[in-house]
């Protein structure tokens, strides 16, 4: 799929983006990754290189010729805390950074080499581009850890080629006629899909502006253009509610959600104003490639439903699929168990972590031979239509505007400032999201743990609210009492400084 890509470069009329509403064509994007692509055989050494994230065309053509190579990235959002991208460039083992921003010099980590793009020679001979290695790096994306340390899965070319020749094969149908919404931050696997899938069928890709307020310029591009191809996480729906009565979207004919459970009452209130969308659910850890499930909503969803929340469907072709239960036991249908996946997508593991390797990667047999498989954590079960249906977390993770998000994560930097106990919980109401972070007897000031948080972690992990309790409430065993905690959240007592 991705050797379609250079065609679209050199042949296709069609705009390649939009961005803030100015249009650039696949001639204009041609000749940026060619000229980038030409510098990445110039420095074969280059093995891995950082992105500055930024919403331009010169990026989005980096991004494609690092793709196009024998190169894979890593991108860096200068907008989170230094610390963790210091930590995140070291892990990956990071050398060199190139941004269309020259100022980014002075906010890139210290020991990365910089070069901005505007001063990479143009191409003056014809090029022309090369198959690259399967097993080259496509790209390393850092999701949260449960160590207070960002894990780094690595892509290769091989993987991400997989994924979207599966996605071709559902069939998912996109072709160049379509106008596609880009709404993901760089740094989330989403970004991987609606950039690089629109690509290969020579289609358009709208992409949104993150100085504004995202759910507002989602709103903006949907009513301002014909798209006809969208893809949303579930929460948008829910930040969009009251916009919808004035949104209606008859262009759009596939609307694809994922990256969080959704519930079919959320999808309810989106149904009139995207008459005519073929509406997909798609499931899969970053992992595995950004997606190995996938369900199209029919008639037949409302018998389906598992506390409100649609199937996540089907594996995708090539992906192998078991469900383990307690005793290493494969289930059998309607049992629930963890969902293991296994196949071309699946990464050959985590960066520098031999121990989570070791743990998470583990071989079944399949079909008489041993098959590597990753051990999601999700729990599912198989219903009788044979789509998989999601029943929540083996563990403590959960995602957060489409943000794959481990509690442990923000409770171990907690309890770094406080010297005390700390819990995270997700609220999740009238279809939005809240953070909160418990506290146990702290006797310092609230914003004192929010300023240090928000050093040391994404604005998506920095709790809306920290309630801090004299003691955890404890069940007749000892353990805390999640279910007690729960119902603190919105008490007003005077507690939080007590």
């Amino acid at each position: 799929m991705l050797n379609q890509i250079p065609r679209h470069l050199q042949g296709s009329k069609n705009t390649a983006f939009v961005i803030n509403d100015k249009a650039y064509s696949y001639a204009e994007l041609g000749v940026l990754t060619r000229q980038y692509y030409h510098y990445l055989l110039q420095h074969t050494e280059i093995k891995l290189i950082g992105i500055s994230m930024h919403n331009d065309i010169y990026t989005y053509a980096f991004m494609t010729a690092v793709v196009l190579s024998n190169c894979g990235y890593v991108i860096l959002n200068l907008n989170n805390p230094p610390e963790r991208n210091n930590v995140i460039a070291q892990e990956a083992g990071l050398k060199h950074i190139v941004s269309s921003i020259a100022d980014d010099t002075h906010t890139v980590p210290s020991f990365l080499e910089f070069t901005a793009l505007d001063t990479i020679p143009r191409v003056q001979e014809p090029l022309s581009f090369t198959e690259p290695d399967p097993q080259s790096t496509a790209y390393i994306l850092f999701t949260s850890g449960s160590t207070g340390k960002p894990k780094g899965v690595r892509i290769t070319k091989q993987n991400l080629n997989a994924m979207l020749v599966a996605i071709r094969d559902i069939p998912i149908p996109i072709s160049e006629t379509d106008k596609v919404l880009q709404m993901f931050d760089l740094t989330f696997d989403g970004s991987v899909l609606m950039l690089f899938m629109p690509l290969c069928a020579g289609a358009t890709v709208y992409t949104i502006d993150p100085a504004k307020i995202k759910y507002m310029d989602i709103a903006r591009i949907m009513v301002t253009y014909p798209l006809t191809y969208v893809f949303v996480v579930p929460s948008i729906i829910s930040l969009l509610k009251p916009l919808l009565a004035l949104l209606h979207l008859p262009s759009i004919t596939t609307f694809i959600v994922g990256a969080e459970a959704t519930a079919k009452s959320r999808l309810d209130t989106i149904m009139p104003s995207i008459p005519n969308a073929a509406i997909w659910n798609l499931y899969g850890p970053t992992e595995a490639t950004v997606c190995v499930m996938a369900y199209r909503l029919d008639a037949n969803v409302d018998n389906e439903l598992h506390n409100d929340l649609i199937p996540i469907g089907k594996p995708m072709p090539g992906v192998k699929h078991l469900i383990i239960a307690e005793g290493n036991v494969i289930t059998a249908c309607d049992v629930k168990g963890e969902l293991f996946i296994g196949g071309e997508q699946l990464t050959d593991g985590y960066v520098n972590d031999e121990e989570r390797n070791h743990n998470e990667f583990v071989y079944y047999d399949w079909n008489g031979t041993p098959e590597r498989f990753y051990a999601t954590g999700d729990i599912v079960y198989k219903n009788k239509f044979g789509n998989y249906m999601y029943c929540g977390r083996k563990d403590r993770q959960v995602k957060i505007q489409g943000n794959r998000i481990e509690l442990t994560e923000i409770e171990y930097h907690a309890r770094q400032i406080t010297g005390g106990q700390a819990i995270a919980m997700v609220q999740d109401k009238d279809g939005v999201q809240r953070l909160h972070l418990f506290v146990e007897d702290y006797a310092g000031e609230k914003d004192t743990i929010t300023q240090y948080l928000e050093s040391h972690l994404p604005a998506c992990m920095v709790p809306n609210d920290i309630i801090n309790l004299k003691q955890f409430p404890a069940t007749e065993s000892d353990k805390t009492d999640m279910r007690k905690l729960y119902n603190e959240i919105g008490k007003d007592n005077g507690r939080q400084n007590e």
